[in-house]
């Protein structure tokens, strides 16, 4: 890089976050308000960079709205800092100024508590000396303090890579930081269809934290952003010029270097596995198996309850982030992976671990397609999805490579059924090409080869190109048909489906499974029933559909194929939803996405969120519908049969429905909910949601509501029903919390309103 362009970049900084706008955090926020009225100590943990003392600037700003005591805020980041109260403090000072909040009875935030010891005993002597106070700490750990509430703050989500070109990207929260932030020092910066790219490119590689993201954007002021985009992607990022971003890479490396051999040993390992981790798939590399037996410590009989415990070590210091949406999966920033790669390359230790990692993916894999349905499937199933990433990387280097190109055939075509589950149907189209092409032979193995590519262009619904490809198989050699892979007349079928011609496909299946069932050979009948089961949706025979989907799943449950279980499901739920029955449609699809999401299916789980948000638009609930349809959306997943007969009318006439803004609005929260709040909405029971139905309050909040009413404070509220002020302040937080509301006084309006109104309804205490 040239000199001038580093000294114009040490001179670059980002914004003092007081002087900008708070985004995003909205649910996070409510959670902390939450538990602040119910608990006296959260915890706000998560990496350096994160916006931790930003949130609780704002978790501030909200309870001072609500509270008459002002929050207090002592920053313990050193006699440097603002507060001054870290452990090289004067500890006379200290005391003075805990001795002083003896009587205060709203919030005290200590910030950046990352050392923990002080930290720890801070909090706790404010909460022995201030009985009536609230504390929120920030830290990057946990403080194992009794009655801890903990409150993780991830990086921003990133829109995924198939909506990149899509306006839809300036939605997300990752992505309005970076625009508002650029906006800063160019207030006319408008962005064009070319840039939106380039911006999704931007926050993905800052990881979606907001500090990076926010130096990025600084950046900007004297580079492109295509050059900001190049920068960051390289292994010497550009960002980590400026002063800001030196101290997040110096904290990276800091983080590393503090841990204890076995954590540096899972975060090493770690570096090589660029998706989301689990703890068990980590500790099987870490373990001593997992290793080269050239590796320091091989064979030093670690327990895996040792790597179990140091992986929840890491946990609790934030040095491994939770993933949103995969439950019990874990991430790295790129901070950290870097400094824990450079330990494992001055070690000399990369090749070999590489090595393991790539020879325990070819025998997962190996194992995989040799065990039959049931719970040890499941599981090695959920072991290979957690190696999603590592497996690109070993499939693409195989299938360029003459001498593995046929291994990698094999695996694939072995695996048929799993990769729509792993969401990689496109990679292993290109890798079956690649592999034919550096195979150059025309054989057996060639036609399996085409076949498996026909099936996988059927699902991406290139029937066409499918076609092309099963008949080309048949003028392969020797081309001898695989007893577990679909029979020729069933890919024949799934063709003729996409051409329209159902009354062929209909012939063909039944055929099929007429043959399977008296040969005896179950290995595909499962799923030739499943797709006659579809077959029969589509022509509207739903009394037959049903009929085979029982079938079906009674050869499902016997041979414990759960993933087909599934997916007869969710067929089963469209039919019920294309005949009116609506209930049933919606326990079936609910009862199909639970089960998809337990297996981590890819492609199941977007499927059936867009199955349960038709439902919601036939049945009033338009807002909901466009939430769930964006949220499956980001998860954008493969394409299947059953997805395609869900229809794509849906989305015109939701957003019919609700309008332009309202549309966009609700799709924008779609987009950023998680996992846990996916689910929560998807499988909630309600129709649709009624804007004049009264609130549930309980007795004492009824009495408080009308009292404020009244305009009492909290203190002549808590004097008027013989209750302390804290007591009251929490009913207060919870009815805002209740009824979606930011101050008190919109309490009062809205009780106001309805005192004289009979439908509101009381719960008992």
């Amino acid at each position: 890089m040239p000199a001038a362009v580093e000294q114009a970049l040490a001179q670059v900084a980002a914004p003092h976050a007081a002087a900008t706008s708070f985004i995003g955090r909205k649910a996070e926020l409510e959670t902390a308000l939450r538990v602040l009225a119910e608990s006296r100590l959260l915890t706000v943990t998560g990496p350096s960079g994160v916006g931790k003392s930003r949130f609780a600037e704002k978790l501030a700003e909200r309870m001072d709205r609500v509270h008459p005591s002002r929050a207090v805020r002592i920053d313990l980041r050193g006699p440097g800092g603002a507060g001054g109260l870290a452990a090289s403090a004067d500890p006379v000072a200290g005391h003075d100024r805990i001795e002083a909040l003896r009587e205060h009875d709203g919030l005290v935030v200590l910030d950046d508590a990352d050392d923990v010891a002080t930290a720890r005993a801070l909090a706790e002597r404010v909460l022995a000396a201030c009985p009536a106070a609230v504390v929120a700490v920030t830290s990057t750990t946990v403080l194992g303090i009794p009655g801890e509430h903990l409150l993780e703050l991830r990086p921003f989500h990133v829109p995924p890579r198939a909506q990149a070109a899509s306006r839809v990207v300036l939605e997300y929260d990752s992505v309005r930081l970076l625009v508002e932030r650029i906006r800063l020092h160019d207030p006319g910066f408008a962005v064009a269809t070319p840039q939106l790219v380039v911006l999704r490119d931007i926050c993905a590689a800052a990881d979606g934290l907001p500090a990076t993201i926010e130096l990025a954007a600084a950046a900007t002021r004297v580079l492109s952003l295509e050059t900001v985009r190049g920068a960051l992607k390289s292994s010497d990022s550009i960002v980590d010029l400026l002063p800001g971003a030196r101290r997040i890479a110096e904290r990276a490396a800091a983080t590393v270097a503090a841990c204890d051999p076995l954590e540096r040993r899972l975060l090493t390992v770690a570096s090589l596995l660029r998706e989301p981790i689990a703890m068990d798939c980590l500790a099987s590399l870490a373990g001593p198996s997992g290793l080269d037996e050239r590796s320091p410590g091989a064979g030093r009989g670690i327990a895996a309850a040792e790597l179990i415990a140091a992986f929840c070590r890491l946990v609790d210091r934030s040095v491994l982030i939770s993933e949103q949406d995969v439950d019990g999966a874990f991430r790295m920033l790129r901070a950290v992976r870097r400094a824990a790669r450079a330990d494992l390359d001055t070690a000399g230790e990369t090749a070999a671990a590489t090595v393991r990692i790539d020879r325990h993916l070819v025998e997962l894999m190996e194992t995989l397609a040799a065990s039959p349905p049931g719970p040890a499937e499941v599981q090695l199933s959920r072991h290979l999805m957690n190696h999603r990433s590592s497996l690109k990387r070993l499939l693409t280097r195989y299938a360029s490579d003459p001498e593995s190109a046929g291994d990698s055939i094999r695996l694939i075509v072995n695996l048929r059924k799993r990769w729509s589950a792993l969401g990689l149907i496109e990679e292993v189209q290109n890798w079956l090409e690649e592999a034919i092409k550096s195979r150059h032979q025309r054989d057996a193995l060639t036609a399996e080869a085409l076949r498996a590519e026909a099936y996988f262009s059927i699902l991406g619904s290139d029937f066409r190109r499918s076609a092309e490809l099963l008949a080309e198989s048949l003028r392969m050699p020797g081309a001898a048909v695989d007893p577990s892979g679909l029979p020729t007349e069933v890919l024949e079928a799934l063709v003729r489906i996409g051409e329209l011609d159902v009354d062929g496909a209909e012939a063909l299946l039944e055929e099929a499974v007429e043959r399977a069932r008296s040969s005896g050979n179950d290995t595909t009948l499962d799923e030739q029933m499943y797709f006659l089961t579809l077959v029969k949706v589509i022509r509207g025979d739903h009394s037959r559909a049903e009929q085979l989907f029982r079938s079906s799943i009674e050869v499902m449950r016997a041979r414990g194929n759960r993933w087909g279980m599934a997916h007869a499901l969710t067929v089963l739920s469209i039919s019920l939803l294309n005949r009116g029955l609506d209930e049933r449609a919606g326990e079936t699809g609910r009862e199909a996405l639970l089960m998809m999401d337990s297996l981590g299916d890819r492609a199941g789980v977007p499927t059936c969120l867009r199955l349960l948000a038709a439902l919601a638009h036939r049945r009033g609930d338009s807002a909901k519908a466009a939430t769930l349809l964006a949220a499956a959306g980001r998860l954008h997943g493969s394409r299947t049969p059953a997805r395609d007969t869900i229809g794509w009318g849906v989305e015109a006439s939701i957003r019919r429905s609700l309008g332009a803004r309202e549309f966009s609005r609700h799709s924008s929260r779609g987009r950023q909910l998680d996992r846990r709040e996916m689910l929560a909405l998807a499988l909630d029971e309600g129709g649709a949601k009624d804007p004049a139905k009264p609130a549930e309050l309980t007795r004492r909040e009824s009495e408080i509501a009308t009292l404020l009413v009244e305009g009492l404070s909290s203190a002549e509220i808590a004097a008027r029903l013989v209750l302390s002020t804290r007591t009251v302040e929490g009913h207060i937080q919870r009815m805002l919390h209740k009824l979606q509301f930011r101050s008190r006084s919109q309490i009062a309006v809205w009780m106001s309103e309805r005192l004289d109104a009979p439908g509101v309804r009381m719960l008992a205490s």
